[in-house]
């Protein structure tokens, strides 16, 4: 979720039913035109934790089908207030907890690996930058100024 979002750890976090939208797309695909439905997360109303700026996490097709397994097999009915990723026994994931338990399932799943759930905005950022996205594009997708902060851009897409 935070790689294709591009939210902080703590709005994926606090991600509700009512976040959760669908769209209809037309896309073009071998000389056709296709409706797909495109899931995508709406935290305009409220904005981002952090900044309280609107923002829009789009997903792709593969995250949007985990996620819809995942909310299955919850097998409870979602309010729109309810938050969508819970712990084991139910409750909302708290800062550290999430950390703590992707390291459980990966050490039983790689063992050895070293690997650690961070904020993926860096990163997004810089995979971004070099498939040519300008600042107002940056901007839009992490829902802050980095198309007029220094501080953020080298933050976010530092030079070296």
């Amino acid at each position: 979720m935070s790689w294709d979002t591009l939210f902080s750890p703590g709005d994926v976090r606090t991600l509700k039913a009512a976040h959760r939208r669908a769209r209809s797309v037309a896309v073009e695909r071998e000389g056709k035109v296709v409706k797909l439905r495109q899931r995508y997360f709406d935290k305009s109303e409220e904005g981002r934790a952090k900044t309280g700026r609107p923002a829009i996490g789009t997903v792709s097709r593969r995250t949007a089908r985990l996620v819809d397994a995942y909310l299955a097999g919850l097998g409870i009915e979602l309010l729109p207030e309810s938050i969508l990723f819970r712990t084991r026994t139910g409750k909302p994931y708290q800062a550290h907890r999430l950390q703590r338990d992707f390291n459980i399932v990966r050490d039983l799943v790689f063992p050895g690996d070293l690997r650690q759930l961070r904020d993926m905005r860096r990163a997004g950022t810089i995979e971004a930058v070099a498939g040519g996205a300008d600042g107002g594009e940056l901007s839009s997708k992490l829902a802050n100024s980095i198309d007029r902060s220094n501080t953020l851009r080298k933050t976010y897409a530092p030079i070296d």
